[in-house]
């Protein structure tokens, strides 16, 4: 079996995801993210502008696609809670088994919902894209998570540090990428790439704080 940080069967944290996600109130959480897909959407025509077909992770809520499409980009959606016009039923640890390309992957508070986030993010760069687009929680909890799996920029190795404390020392990671020999260790599976651009930002939720970053694949023979 896969080891996830809560130790469940991997069937049933996709059962429990289908679950959670599933809700009004949920998808209206995807809905009012649009000021910050707007600053997404701007940091990636930025350095992309030629990108014409987009893929987003994870994106629960129709809002998600049609906001790219909206700007021009042909997008499509999976996720494992929801089916649509835009949005296909398709667990994201299975995504080669349904698509073999798209120009850039957006994966907006997503991969930390995933039990196996290196098989995905091998699976996102099989897709080959010029770049993904990754938008992260930046939580103080304990480790008693939710989330099946958490990367280590959402790790608190310290609870007594207050949020922007937290902040500063993972700004170092962003600044000085060469210096960390691992920039993230749940990230194997993304390496070697190239971090173009990166934000951090106020979340939805007034406990949390997110950060937001651009990758360029340097892609080799897999």
């Amino acid at each position: 079996m896969i080891e996830t940080i809560n130790n469940l069967d991997p069937i049933v944290i996709v059962k429990n995801e289908q679950i959670r996600h599933s809700t009004a109130a949920k998808r209206n959480m995807t809905k009012i993210r649009n000021k910050y897909r707007d600053e997404d959407i701007k940091i990636i025509a930025k350095h992309f502008p030629e990108i014409k077909s987009v893929l987003c992770v994870g994106c629960r809520d129709d809002s998600e696609v049609r906001h790219f499409i909206k700007n021009g980009v042909g997008c499509i959606g999976i996720d494992v809670s929801n089916e649509t016009k835009y949005i296909k039923r398709i667990d994201a640890h299975k995504l080669n088994e349904h698509f073999n390309h798209f120009d850039l992957i957006y994966s907006s508070h997503s991969l930390e919902h995933m039990y196996n986030p290196n098989k995905v993010l091998s699976n996102i760069r099989n897709l080959k894209p010029i770049g993904v687009y990754i938008v992260l929680p930046l939580q103080k909890k304990p480790l008693t998570l939710k989330h099946p799996s958490k990367f280590e920029i959402m790790k608190i190795e310290n609870q007594g540090d207050s949020i922007e404390d937290i902040i500063a020392k993972k700004k170092d990671i962003f600044e000085n990428p060469k210096d960390h020999q691992n920039v993230w260790g749940d990230f194997n599976s993304l390496k070697p790439f190239t971090i173009l651009d990166w934000i951090f930002r106020d979340g939805i939720n007034p406990r949390e704080k997110e950060v937001a970053f651009l990758l360029k694949l340097k892609w080799l023979e897999i």
